[in-house]
């Protein structure tokens, strides 16, 4: 996931911690060793794995990478590669996330979770050439 490809030169990690994934994606926590300041103590690096051609799931690095690039109140993109599938963002820490949200025993507290992330998500999204921009960033993926 570290490819020469996905990482800007200069750009090390360490070891990474296992944040979760599913039958989509591999996601990590991984320390910057070395590599611009802004990119702060650690990034999450995130990989998608191979779907079935024609599935939704295969469009879910397109749909990842353009809402990282459009939508505010979301994690920085800081790298991204489509060969291997792969982004790094910003690592906003180690709060619950709607995937744990959804997967966890409270029913009450995946819908409280899940109306608050849509909230979130109405409130950012732009309306213009911004959104224009989005559309073309989504493709076939926006089906």
């Amino acid at each position: 996931m570290t490819g020469s490809g996905l990482l800007p030169a200069g750009v090390e990690l360490g070891e990474g911690e296992l944040l979760g994934g599913s039958a989509r994606s591999q996601v990590h926590r991984r320390q910057v060793l070395a590599g611009p300041a802004q990119w702060g103590g650690s990034v999450v690096l995130k990989r998608f794995l191979p779907q079935p051609e024609g599935r939704r799931a295969a469009m879910g690095w397109r749909r990842e990478v353009a809402g990282l690039r459009h939508l505010r109140q979301v994690p920085r993109l800081l790298a991204a590669e489509e060969s291997s599938q792969s982004i790094v963002m910003e690592d906003l820490g180690p709060h619950p996330t709607l995937a744990d949200a959804l997967l966890g025993a409270d029913a009450d507290g995946a819908w409280r979770h899940t109306v608050e992330w849509a909230g979130a998500l109405g409130g950012s999204v732009v309306a213009g050439a911004e959104l224009e921009q989005a559309r073309r960033d989504l493709g076939s993926a926006a089906l």
